[in-house]
Protein backbone atom coordinates (compact mmCIF):
# COMPACT_ATOMS: atom_id res chain seq x y z
CA UNK A 1 0.00 0.00 0.00
CA UNK A 2 1.80 3.35 -1.29
CA UNK A 3 1.28 6.74 -2.41
CA UNK A 4 -1.88 7.70 -1.09
CA UNK A 5 -2.19 10.77 0.27
CA UNK A 6 -5.45 10.66 1.01
CA UNK A 7 -6.25 7.88 3.25
CA UNK A 8 -6.36 8.95 6.48
CA UNK A 9 -7.67 5.12 8.19
CA UNK A 10 -6.95 1.77 6.81
CA UNK A 11 -9.32 -0.11 8.80
CA UNK A 12 -13.34 0.63 9.10
CA UNK A 13 -14.74 -1.34 11.91
CA UNK A 14 -13.43 -2.97 15.49
CA UNK A 15 -13.51 -6.28 15.79
CA UNK A 16 -13.86 -7.44 11.87
CA UNK A 17 -11.59 -4.70 10.07
CA UNK A 18 -11.36 -4.26 6.55
CA UNK A 19 -8.90 -2.25 4.43
CA UNK A 20 -11.49 0.57 2.98
CA UNK A 21 -8.81 0.65 -0.25
CA UNK A 22 -9.62 -2.98 -1.11
CA UNK A 23 -12.72 -4.80 -1.80
CA UNK A 24 -14.65 -6.65 1.18
CA UNK A 25 -13.62 -10.05 -0.16
CA UNK A 26 -9.98 -9.89 1.07
CA UNK A 27 -9.43 -12.73 3.80
CA UNK A 28 -7.22 -10.90 6.62
CA UNK A 29 -6.33 -14.17 8.14
CA UNK A 30 -4.06 -14.97 5.67
CA UNK A 31 -2.25 -11.90 5.60
CA UNK A 32 1.66 -12.29 6.27
CA UNK A 33 3.07 -9.21 5.14
CA UNK A 34 2.21 -5.51 5.51
CA UNK A 35 3.42 -2.84 3.65
CA UNK A 36 2.84 0.84 4.10
CA UNK A 37 4.49 3.67 2.45
CA UNK A 38 3.78 7.19 1.24
CA UNK A 39 0.70 7.56 3.05
CA UNK A 40 0.71 11.09 4.35
CA UNK A 41 -2.58 11.36 6.10
CA UNK A 42 -2.38 8.13 8.28
CA UNK A 43 -1.86 8.87 11.94
CA UNK A 44 -1.96 4.91 13.06
CA UNK A 45 -1.80 1.86 11.61
CA UNK A 46 -3.77 -0.74 13.75
CA UNK A 47 -5.36 -0.57 17.02
CA UNK A 48 -5.55 -3.66 19.62
CA UNK A 49 -8.68 -5.01 18.50
CA UNK A 50 -7.70 -4.87 14.92
CA UNK A 51 -4.55 -6.92 15.66
CA UNK A 52 -5.63 -9.85 16.48
CA UNK A 53 -7.84 -9.92 12.99
CA UNK A 54 -4.28 -10.44 11.88
CA UNK A 55 -2.63 -14.00 13.07
CA UNK A 56 -0.44 -14.68 10.36
CA UNK A 57 1.30 -11.31 10.12
CA UNK A 58 5.11 -12.02 9.56
CA UNK A 59 6.23 -8.82 7.79
CA UNK A 60 5.59 -5.56 8.65
CA UNK A 61 7.26 -2.09 6.98
CA UNK A 62 6.14 1.20 7.28
CA UNK A 63 8.05 3.73 5.19
CA UNK A 64 7.55 7.49 3.92
CA UNK A 65 4.27 8.49 6.34
CA UNK A 66 4.81 12.36 7.39
CA UNK A 67 2.12 12.46 9.76
CA UNK A 68 2.20 8.83 11.57
CA UNK A 69 2.46 8.92 15.62
CA UNK A 70 2.12 5.19 16.49
CA UNK A 71 1.67 2.29 14.59
CA UNK A 72 -0.63 0.51 17.02
CA UNK A 73 -2.29 3.37 18.50
CA UNK A 74 -4.44 3.80 21.81
CA UNK A 75 -8.16 2.49 22.14
CA UNK A 76 -10.17 2.98 24.85
CA UNK A 77 -11.40 0.11 27.50
CA UNK A 78 -8.76 -1.97 25.68
CA UNK A 79 -6.49 -2.97 28.44
CA UNK A 80 -5.70 -6.56 27.80
CA UNK A 81 -1.73 -7.95 26.69
CA UNK A 82 -1.49 -7.38 23.12
CA UNK A 83 0.66 -10.71 21.43
CA UNK A 84 1.24 -10.54 17.85
CA UNK A 85 2.11 -14.40 17.56
CA UNK A 86 4.00 -14.49 14.49
CA UNK A 87 5.80 -11.29 13.62
CA UNK A 88 9.24 -11.60 12.72
CA UNK A 89 10.40 -8.59 10.95
CA UNK A 90 9.91 -4.81 12.36
CA UNK A 91 11.27 -1.98 9.70
CA UNK A 92 10.02 1.83 10.23
CA UNK A 93 11.66 4.45 8.39
CA UNK A 94 10.97 7.50 7.55
CA UNK A 95 8.45 8.43 9.50
CA UNK A 96 8.89 11.80 10.93
CA UNK A 97 6.14 12.40 13.57
CA UNK A 98 6.25 8.60 14.83
CA UNK A 99 6.60 8.86 18.65
CA UNK A 100 6.27 4.88 19.37
CA UNK A 101 5.87 1.96 17.91
CA UNK A 102 2.75 0.93 20.13
CA UNK A 103 0.83 3.84 22.38
CA UNK A 104 -1.50 1.45 24.13
CA UNK A 105 -0.87 1.52 27.82
CA UNK A 106 -0.57 -2.20 28.50
CA UNK A 107 2.13 -5.47 28.03
CA UNK A 108 2.58 -6.22 24.52
CA UNK A 109 4.64 -9.77 23.18
CA UNK A 110 6.31 -10.19 19.98
CA UNK A 111 7.16 -13.98 20.59
CA UNK A 112 8.53 -14.85 17.32
CA UNK A 113 9.76 -10.94 16.46
CA UNK A 114 13.68 -11.69 15.28
CA UNK A 115 14.59 -8.47 13.25
CA UNK A 116 13.75 -4.97 13.97
CA UNK A 117 14.55 -2.12 11.95
CA UNK A 118 14.00 1.59 12.58
CA UNK A 119 15.43 4.44 11.06
CA UNK A 120 15.22 8.44 10.58
CA UNK A 121 12.24 8.28 13.42
CA UNK A 122 13.15 11.95 15.05
CA UNK A 123 10.14 12.36 17.32
CA UNK A 124 10.65 8.50 18.40
CA UNK A 125 11.27 8.04 21.94
CA UNK A 126 10.44 4.70 23.01
CA UNK A 127 8.92 1.37 21.48
CA UNK A 128 5.85 1.53 23.81
CA UNK A 129 5.22 4.75 25.42
CA UNK A 130 1.29 6.05 26.37
CA UNK A 131 1.18 9.04 28.14
CA UNK A 132 4.95 10.80 27.74
CA UNK A 133 3.84 13.94 29.66
CA UNK A 134 2.54 12.00 32.49
CA UNK A 135 5.84 10.27 32.67
CA UNK A 136 7.67 13.05 32.64
CA UNK A 137 5.45 14.71 35.70
CA UNK A 138 6.33 11.53 37.61
CA UNK A 139 9.68 12.39 36.98
CA UNK A 140 9.95 16.45 37.34
CA UNK A 141 6.77 16.84 40.16
CA UNK A 142 3.16 16.40 39.11
CA UNK A 143 2.62 20.05 39.09
CA UNK A 144 5.26 21.09 36.92
CA UNK A 145 4.68 23.42 34.20
CA UNK A 146 7.61 22.30 33.17
CA UNK A 147 7.31 18.44 32.92
CA UNK A 148 3.95 19.30 30.55
CA UNK A 149 6.13 21.44 28.69
CA UNK A 150 9.30 20.32 28.71
CA UNK A 151 9.12 16.11 28.63
CA UNK A 152 11.59 15.61 25.73
CA UNK A 153 14.00 16.33 28.27
CA UNK A 154 13.20 13.36 30.51
CA UNK A 155 15.50 10.16 29.78
CA UNK A 156 12.41 7.58 29.05
CA UNK A 157 13.65 4.28 28.21
CA UNK A 158 13.42 2.74 24.49
CA UNK A 159 12.31 -0.32 25.61
CA UNK A 160 10.99 -0.94 29.27
CA UNK A 161 9.47 -3.53 31.17
CA UNK A 162 6.02 -3.79 29.28
CA UNK A 163 7.60 -4.88 26.39
CA UNK A 164 8.90 -8.65 25.56
CA UNK A 165 11.19 -9.59 22.61
CA UNK A 166 12.68 -13.51 23.68
CA UNK A 167 13.63 -14.29 20.43
CA UNK A 168 15.07 -10.63 18.78
CA UNK A 169 18.15 -11.51 17.29
CA UNK A 170 19.20 -8.34 15.16
CA UNK A 171 18.16 -4.41 16.27
CA UNK A 172 19.09 -1.43 14.17
CA UNK A 173 18.46 1.58 15.66
CA UNK A 174 19.66 4.63 13.31
CA UNK A 175 19.08 8.64 13.26
CA UNK A 176 16.51 8.37 16.14
CA UNK A 177 18.01 12.25 17.69
CA UNK A 178 15.16 11.75 20.83
CA UNK A 179 16.93 8.71 21.67
CA UNK A 180 18.67 8.90 25.26
CA UNK A 181 18.09 5.56 27.27
CA UNK A 182 17.60 2.19 25.07
CA UNK A 183 17.02 0.01 27.77
CA UNK A 184 15.30 -0.13 30.93
CA UNK A 185 16.95 -1.06 34.05
CA UNK A 186 13.93 -3.75 34.70
CA UNK A 187 13.15 -5.72 31.52
CA UNK A 188 10.44 -8.34 30.98
CA UNK A 189 11.75 -11.59 31.92
CA UNK A 190 13.61 -13.15 29.03
CA UNK A 191 13.83 -10.34 26.81
CA UNK A 192 16.76 -9.73 24.65
CA UNK A 193 18.33 -12.90 26.02
CA UNK A 194 18.58 -14.36 22.39
CA UNK A 195 20.24 -10.49 20.73
CA UNK A 196 22.97 -11.11 19.24
CA UNK A 197 23.95 -8.03 16.47
CA UNK A 198 22.89 -4.51 17.81
CA UNK A 199 23.89 -1.67 15.42
CA UNK A 200 23.22 2.20 16.66
CA UNK A 201 23.93 5.46 14.55
CA UNK A 202 23.73 8.47 14.88
CA UNK A 203 21.58 9.10 17.75
CA UNK A 204 23.27 12.01 19.00
CA UNK A 205 21.32 12.10 22.63
CA UNK A 206 22.49 8.93 23.83
CA UNK A 207 25.67 8.91 26.30
CA UNK A 208 25.75 5.41 27.33
CA UNK A 209 24.71 2.10 25.38
CA UNK A 210 24.00 -0.05 29.19
CA UNK A 211 23.80 1.93 31.83
CA UNK A 212 25.19 1.17 35.42
CA UNK A 213 21.94 -0.76 36.52
CA UNK A 214 21.55 -2.44 33.28
CA UNK A 215 20.89 -6.23 33.45
CA UNK A 216 23.69 -7.29 31.78
CA UNK A 217 22.83 -10.77 31.83
CA UNK A 218 20.13 -10.53 29.27
CA UNK A 219 23.00 -9.25 26.88
CA UNK A 220 25.51 -12.06 27.16
CA UNK A 221 24.96 -13.79 23.93
CA UNK A 222 25.33 -10.52 21.81
CA UNK A 223 27.95 -11.00 19.44
CA UNK A 224 28.70 -8.11 17.72
CA UNK A 225 28.14 -4.26 18.47
CA UNK A 226 28.72 -1.44 16.21
CA UNK A 227 28.57 2.21 17.11
CA UNK A 228 28.88 4.83 14.44
CA UNK A 229 28.05 8.82 14.84
CA UNK A 230 26.90 8.89 17.98
CA UNK A 231 28.18 12.67 19.05
CA UNK A 232 26.99 12.72 23.29
CA UNK A 233 28.24 8.86 23.60
CA UNK A 234 31.00 8.62 26.44
CA UNK A 235 30.89 5.52 27.68
CA UNK A 236 29.85 1.77 25.82
CA UNK A 237 29.63 -0.07 29.07
CA UNK A 238 28.51 1.74 32.20
CA UNK A 239 29.05 -0.69 35.33
CA UNK A 240 29.99 1.86 38.31
CA UNK A 241 27.65 0.04 40.10
CA UNK A 242 27.89 -3.62 39.00
CA UNK A 243 28.85 -6.03 41.00
CA UNK A 244 28.31 -9.93 40.49
CA UNK A 245 28.70 -13.39 41.57
CA UNK A 246 29.41 -15.32 38.76
CA UNK A 247 30.82 -13.13 36.79
CA UNK A 248 28.92 -12.41 33.85
CA UNK A 249 30.67 -13.92 30.13
CA UNK A 250 29.96 -11.59 27.48
CA UNK A 251 30.64 -13.30 24.27
CA UNK A 252 30.69 -10.36 22.63
CA UNK A 253 33.23 -11.12 19.65
CA UNK A 254 33.27 -8.09 17.26
CA UNK A 255 33.19 -4.15 18.45
CA UNK A 256 32.75 -1.45 15.48
CA UNK A 257 33.51 2.10 17.13
CA UNK A 258 33.38 4.82 14.43
CA UNK A 259 33.27 8.80 14.66
CA UNK A 260 32.37 8.88 18.37
CA UNK A 261 34.00 12.34 19.10
CA UNK A 262 33.13 12.35 22.86
CA UNK A 263 33.54 8.03 23.83
CA UNK A 264 35.96 8.15 26.22
CA UNK A 265 36.16 4.17 27.50
CA UNK A 266 34.76 0.66 26.67
CA UNK A 267 33.59 0.40 30.21
CA UNK A 268 34.38 2.42 33.16
CA UNK A 269 35.30 0.78 36.05
CA UNK A 270 37.49 -2.59 37.03
CA UNK A 271 35.80 -5.41 35.06
CA UNK A 272 37.33 -7.75 37.71
CA UNK A 273 34.33 -9.58 39.48
CA UNK A 274 31.93 -8.18 37.04
CA UNK A 275 31.68 -8.70 33.57
CA UNK A 276 34.77 -10.70 31.28
CA UNK A 277 35.24 -10.43 27.64
CA UNK A 278 36.95 -13.27 26.54
CA UNK A 279 35.43 -14.24 23.01
CA UNK A 280 36.35 -10.12 22.00
CA UNK A 281 39.07 -11.11 18.71
CA UNK A 282 38.49 -7.88 16.69
CA UNK A 283 37.88 -4.36 17.88
CA UNK A 284 38.00 -1.50 15.36
CA UNK A 285 38.68 1.87 16.07
CA UNK A 286 38.08 5.06 13.89
CA UNK A 287 37.28 8.66 14.92
CA UNK A 288 36.97 8.18 18.58
CA UNK A 289 40.11 11.08 19.88
CA UNK A 290 38.99 10.68 23.43
CA UNK A 291 38.89 7.03 23.63
CA UNK A 292 41.21 4.98 26.20
CA UNK A 293 42.06 1.06 24.98
CA UNK A 294 41.53 -1.07 28.09
CA UNK A 295 44.63 -3.20 28.54
CA UNK A 296 44.64 -6.19 27.22
CA UNK A 297 41.96 -5.61 24.21
CA UNK A 298 42.99 -8.10 21.40
CA UNK A 299 43.08 -7.33 17.57
CA UNK A 300 43.18 -3.51 18.70
CA UNK A 301 43.12 -1.52 14.88
CA UNK A 302 43.40 2.45 14.77
CA UNK A 303 42.23 3.38 11.07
Amino acid sequence: MQHNDNMKQIWSGRRHPKLTSLSSGVHFTNITTLRVENCRSLKNILTPNMVAELPGLATLEIRDCEILEAVIAEEEKARNPITIRLLRDITLDSLPMLVSFCSQNCFTEYPSLMNVTIKNCPEMRAFTSPHLKEKAADTMGENSEEACTNSGDIDIPFFSEMVLFPSLEILVLSDLDSLSVIWHDLLAEKSFDKLRDVKIYHCGKLKRIFSPKTTLERFRNMKKLSIDHCGSLEVLFDIREHRHDPVIKMLLRELSLFSLPELMSVWNADIDGTISFEDLKEVRVTGCPKLKIPTGLPLVRTE
